[in-house]
């Protein structure tokens, strides 16, 4: 199926229906876009054509992306999205495998579940100002991306977020986030750099589970929770730089699973309270006080 004409009479058009018809080449009719390769009913852009294209511009005047819009697409290396975007919905570009990078703009203020889950050749992502949440599994398995920045306007990074990105070596988040979710960086196993924001308050279950190339992380001064765990498996993770002055609710095994010779460096004025607490909690790591 190479084109489709939609008929004057059809009032809606469901997510994904025209997903993976990879020789699909233009729509013709009512909602098709100037140049044949989208459907965009009130401001959603809702299908995508692919075939012979490589990269493609989202045309402007399109506010949102619809679930499903453009997954598997593997034949696709660019995509430009329109300035009036703000909105991209789950599984968006999820699985197109050839995708190298992409660049959300900054009226963007919520990208999907899934939304580039297993795009295993996205090197690079841009995400911008605007954005306040990144949905579950949003870059899991993108096994090519080696950096992100997340911008101080997020305050959510929900779970599994970054699951399984093999190649990720290095994160930074700005001031703005509070909650790591469950599951986000876990089995980023290429890990070296992660800088928390000041703004944290919470880190999930397993959160960096398996960074086993971590050396060092500073858990910031408003932590109150460390889920289950959080650090478990991080084979290198050999400092520890803990500042809450009061010892965090910690989950189960938090500490476990570390370097041998790890170092948990604490308040000097908690440093008793902080032993009992991560000796209860099962871990045999040394904690000494140290000046913030």
């Amino acid at each position: 199926m190479e084109s489709i004409d939609i008929p004057e009479n059809v009032v809606a058009i469901g997510n994904g229906v025209f997903a993976g018809c990879a020789n699909l080449r233009n729509f013709r009719g009512k909602y098709a876009s100037a140049d044949g390769r989208c459907l965009i009913i009130d401001g959603e852009l809702v299908a995508f054509a692919p075939a012979g294209l490589t990269t493609y511009a989202v045309p402007d005047g399109v506010a949102s992306i619809a679930d499903w819009s453009f997954n598997d697409c593997v034949a696709l290396t660019g995509i430009t999205i329109a300035d009036s975007v703000v909105l991209i919905g789950d599984y968006a570009f999820s699985e197109c495998q050839q995708l190298a990078s992409i660049a959300i703009p900054d009226n963007v203020t919520s990208i999907g579940d899934f939304v580039l889950s297993k795009c295993s050749g996205l090197k690079s992502a841009t995400l911008g100002s605007g954005i306040a949440l990144i949905g579950d599994f949003a870059f899991n398995e993108c096994t090519g991306l080696t950096s992100i920045d997340v911008p101080a306007n997020v305050k959510t990074i929900n779970m599994y977020a970054f699951y399984g990105c093999t190649a990720l070596t290095s994160v930074t988040m700005g001031n703005g986030v509070t909650t790591i979710g469950s599951n986000v960086f876990r089995k980023c196993t290429a890990l070296t750099k992660v800088v928390l924001p000041d703004s944290v308050e919470t880190i999930g279950d397993y959160a960096f589970g398996y960074c086993q190339a971590l050396p060092t992380i500073t858990i910031p001064a408003k932590v109150a929770s460390l889920g289950d765990y959080a650090l478990y498996g991080c084979l290198h993770l050999s400092s520890i730089y803990c500042k809450p002055t009061t010892p965090p609710d910690l989950g189960r095994s938090v500490f476990n699973g570390i370097a041998s010779d790890a170092v948990i460096y604490v308040s000097r004025a908690s440093l008793e309270v902080y032993k009992n607490a991560i000796y209860y909690n099962g871990c045999s790591s040394e904690v000494v006080g140290y000046d913030f």
